[in-house]
């Protein structure tokens, strides 16, 4: 029997088992943010409150962190962990998970951007957690951010 009497929970469930250290929150499959190390409460709060702005409703976001204890996940782990994940949305918060997705998947991933990547839209930031620390830094983040595709 399946994870949920379900075939297509089996890779999210073995997914989520094999990462564990690294991620918070399964998201219901709709978004993944991915950052150098857990994220802060403020970061998680604004993906949170935005992702829910566009209709996707609270937690509904996964939270990756490509660096963990001491231990970092390669390209290929990344790969294999959005692959698995399997979300609609890709949030990139950082220069270094950035580095990583685009060693990952073989693209050239701009910062501060829109962004899309084997049929997933998604924004990249070169530091998500530092832009949201000032009123007009919040401003721009929530202007890439609403670039997101809305949920119908």
């Amino acid at each position: 029997i399946m994870p949920g009497g379900n075939i297509f929970g089996a890779p999210l469930r073995e997914t989520i088992d094999l990462f564990s250290d690294f991620i918070q929150g399964t998201g219901g499959g709709y978004a993944l943010y991915l950052s150098q190390s857990h994220p802060t409460d403020a970061a998680f709060t604004a993906v949170d409150n935005s992702l829910a702005a566009l209709g996707y409703g609270k937690g509904t976001c996964c939270f990756a962190a490509i660096s963990f204890d001491g231990i970092s996940l390669d390209p290929d782990a990344v790969r294999t962990l959005i692959e698995g994940l399997d979300p609609v949305i890709l949030i990139v918060a950082d220069e270094q998970s950035n580095a990583v997705l685009s060693q990952a998947y073989r693209a050239s991933i701009a910062a501060n951007a829109p962004l899309r990547l084997m049929g997933r839209s998604g924004v990249a930031f070169e530091n998500f957690e530092q832009m949201i620390s000032t009123p007009d830094g919040k401003q721009r983040a929530w202007a890439l951010l609403k670039t997101l595709p809305k949920k119908n």
